[in-house]
């Protein structure tokens, strides 16, 4: 399986656990038309939308938009990764090197080990050690 995928299945995971992610706002990606898109800005009649790939931004009527939209969620951000954690794992202590109890194992991790960049403020954009860490707690579940 590749980071990519890895990543994928973590974050999927992070945000159905974490519903405020998949709520209709500012930063929500979305696919709209069959296009992805983000959230710019959203009132009561109009939803303004940013297209990644076209870097175009365009106004949508707010009705059309919600019927016409799959609603993918905002990037996981690392206090999201802890909060995740906190429901995944039975124990977790955050020191300078992570204890883990999951499923009544205990693994020590050391934080050089798992790559965890706190100067990347979002979870695609850690380390391929850190995913993999993050995946090999997912599938333990």
């Amino acid at each position: 399986m590749t980071t990519e995928e890895k990543l994928k299945a973590v974050t999927e995971d992070i945000r159905s656990k974490l519903p405020r992610l998949k709520e209709l706002e500012q930063g929500c990606i979305c696919i709209t038309d069959d296009r992805d898109c983000e959230v710019f800005y959203i009132d009561d009649n109009c939803a303004y939308l940013y297209f990644t790939k076209l870097k175009l931004f365009q106004e949508y009527n707010k009705k059309y938009f919600i019927d016409n939209t799959k609603i993918i969620g905002k990037e996981p951000m690392l206090n999201n990764v802890l909060e995740w954690l906190a429901m995944t794992v039975d124990e977790f202590h955050l020191t300078a090197d992570y204890h883990v109890f999951k499923k009544k194992a205990f693994l020590s991790i050391s934080m050089d080990n798992i790559g965890w960049d706190l100067s990347k403020l979002y979870l695609k954009d850690q380390s391929e050690e850190f995913i993999n860490f993050l995946y090999k707690l997912l599938i333990q579940q």
